[in-house]
Parts: C-alpha cells; sequence; structure tokens
C-alpha cells in the first residue's frame, strides 16, 4: 500500500490536474457564450455598474486563454 501512496506524491502532477480541470470548465463557459450569446454577461455587468461590452472581453478571456493553458 506505501508504493500506492509514494505514486500520488506528485505536486507537479496535482497541478498539471487542477489546471487542466479550471482550463475545461473556462472553455465549457466559453462554448455556452458562444452558443447562447453575450448578452446574459452583458447584463450582469450592466446591473454591476460596468459597461455591458466587457462581456465581450470575458467571453475572450474564457475562450483564448483555455487552450493557452492546456
Amino acid at each position: 500500500m506505501n508504493a500506492f501512496f509514494d505514486r500520488l506524491r506528485h505536486p507537479q502532477l496535482g497541478f498539471r490536474l487542477l489546471a487542466w480541470t479550471v482550463a475545461c470548465l473556462m472553455l465549457f463557459h466559453g462554448v455556452s457564450k458562444l452558443m447562447g450569446g453575450v448578452s446574459g454577461i452583458s447584463g450582469m455587468l450592466s446591473g454591476a455598474g460596468v459597461p455591458g461590452f466587457l462581456g465581450y472581453a470575458v467571453y475572450l478571456g474564457e475562450v483564448v486563454s483555455c487552450p493557452a493553458r492546456c
């Protein structure tokens, strides 16, 4: 059983797994904005007092940063 736990002691592997998970989740959010439009996030930003056109920046950040992380 010790040999099994010794294989799990790789912090770099844990970091990579976490980075891939976050990248995939961000990509799914970006694809949903691609399918449904950016109006939802633009409305939320406008409601918070932030200009609505920044919704496109959120969209680009989600879609463009994911392949760079993977």
